[in-house]
């Protein structure tokens, strides 16, 4: 009986460094869409899965977002060690690829999605002893060197370029501008999530394009007292010249 042939991609996915990483980077959360298209380059995906505490903010409200892209979760909740708070992610991570490696013999590729040198070891284990091809996901610019020397190829992933001339911006102001309009105190996170579904436009760009409004001072972010607790809220700046010019055409075009 002759070996089974090899095939196909195991996807492991460190969903606090993905999701911790973009949002201090680029301002807005990797969305698992752009992981997994970025795992398909790659091949056909046979085991997909995301690991950390979706226990804790802002992966208990990015978790969802994993099943649109076909990818498990499993939770990793912090525990405390020495009163001190420790992240058994890379526990579960690493307990997930070497169950997998066991159990899935035929799949060929390892792709990893981390930036951590801990994983070093493992990665190189993975293509020297068991013979898999080995890759690394990241966040450009924050993947370890020695994690990368460990691998079989490396790929980043990158900030979005964003074209502040783009018919989808005036959009996203005419959008922030009705909600603000409609309700006493509105927020990034919200605005942002209502703003993609309503404009059928992944969450990650339409963030993007928010935190380059913020930069240029079109949206203020403050915090106030909201329903007995202070709350981070967001406001247009409808004196901003940006922000003047799309509603003005808008009024222009409606007139």
């Amino acid at each position: 009986m002759g070996m089974a042939k090899k095939s196909g991609v195991a996807l492991f996915v460190d969903y606090e460094y993905a999701v911790l990483t973009s949002l201090n980077y680029w301002k807005a959360p990797v969305s698992p869409q752009r992981i997994i298209a970025a795992a398909m380059e790659v091949g056909c995906i046979e085991h997909a899965v995301a690991f950390g505490d979706f226990n804790t903010e802002p992966l208990r409200r990015e978790a969802p977002k994993l099943r649109t892209a076909s990818i498990d979760a499993v939770s990793a909740p912090t525990g405390s060690v020495d009163g001190r708070a420790k992240s058994y992610t890379d526990f579960a991570m690493l307990d997930n690829i070497y169950q997998t490696l066991l159990d899935r013999p035929d799949i060929a590729t390892f792709l990893l999605m981390t930036g951590d040198g801990q994983f070093s070891g493992v990665v190189a284990r993975l293509r020297i002893r068991h013979a898999k091809v080995v890759g690394i996901l990241g966040i450009e610019g924050n993947i370890s060197g020695e994690l990368k020397a460990a691998a079989s190829f490396v790929q980043e992933l990158h900030r979005l370029e964003m074209d502040l001339g783009a018919p989808v911006l005036d959009d996203i102001i005419r959008f922030i501008a009705k909600s603000q309009q409609e309700r006493s105190a509105i927020t990034f996170g919200a605005t942002a999530q209502c703003c993609a579904e309503t404009l059928n436009v992944p969450e990650e760009n339409i963030r993007q394009y928010m935190a380059a409004l913020s930069g240029q001072g079109a949206i203020i972010q403050e915090v106030v007292e909201y329903q007995g607790r202070p709350s981070r809220v967001m406001r247009l700046l409808l004196t901003h010249p940006r922000v003047k010019q799309t509603l003005e055409s808008e009024e222009f075009k409606v007139g």
